[in-house]
């Protein structure tokens, strides 16, 4: 009995509690999704593909796009910087293009993130769930620079830190275990008191 207490009230609390924060991240990341887009239509992709080293960081081009990285990351309140990134290596690795960071750092390389690669392969736009980098943890939302061919030339990657989101789902895991525990434990007590035939749970079965 306090085995299945335990786990029926686990699974409804994890749907209710945790599904709320998954829920949350969702949100997020669609709306993250949809400014890396926006931001994406407002980029000259002939221009940025001018800027290759960190010498272009003072190029027309580079300081065009970054104002307008900019413009958006202040029109949203958007909490971590912008970036451009760029393929390569087959597609294999990406390397920074454009940021809003003060100092720029031109053709750093970067991990491909799984949720790239519908950018890459598909030229559409695609979102995280929450996932960790080196960096930290974050959600992100990214959309395609296209030539007019439709070719796909790099990405807009627009993120928010994850931090919190992240312990907020463990608060919901650790309180659903932790109260699933105590209904199984009282449904237990619930059951040697029955079984002992004494106190008021007993008299109420007889009754």
């Amino acid at each position: 009995l306090s085995l299945s207490v335990f786990t029926l009230v686990l699974v409804v609390l994890l749907w209710r509690w945790e599904g709320g924060v998954r829920g949350e991240i969702d949100r997020v990341a669609q709306s993250l999704e949809a400014v890396a887009s926006e931001t994406a239509a407002g980029i000259d992709v002939e221009a940025h593909e001018t800027i290759r080293t960190a010498q272009d960081s003072t190029s027309p081009q580079f300081l065009q796009i970054r104002s307008h990285l900019r413009e958006v990351l202040e029109r949203y309140g958007i909490q971590s910087p912008i970036y451009t990134l760029r393929f390569v290596d087959g597609g294999k690795a990406t390397e920074f293009v454009v940021m809003t960071n003060p100092e720029p750092f031109v053709g750093d390389s970067y991990v491909v993130q799984e949720p790239m690669r519908p950018v890459l392969e598909q030229g559409s736009r695609s979102r995280t769930a929450l996932y960790g980098d080196s960096h930290g943890r974050w959600i992100s939302g990214y959309a395609p620079l296209k030539t007019g061919d439709g070719t796909v030339m790099g990405l807009v990657e627009v993120d928010r830190p994850g931090g919190e989101l992240h312990a907020e789902l463990w608060q919901a895991r650790v309180f659903a275990l932790l109260l699933a525990l105590l209904c199984a434990l009282v449904a237990a007590l619930a059951d040697y008191l029955v079984r002992q035939e004494v106190g008021p749970l007993a008299s109420i079965v007889r009754l």
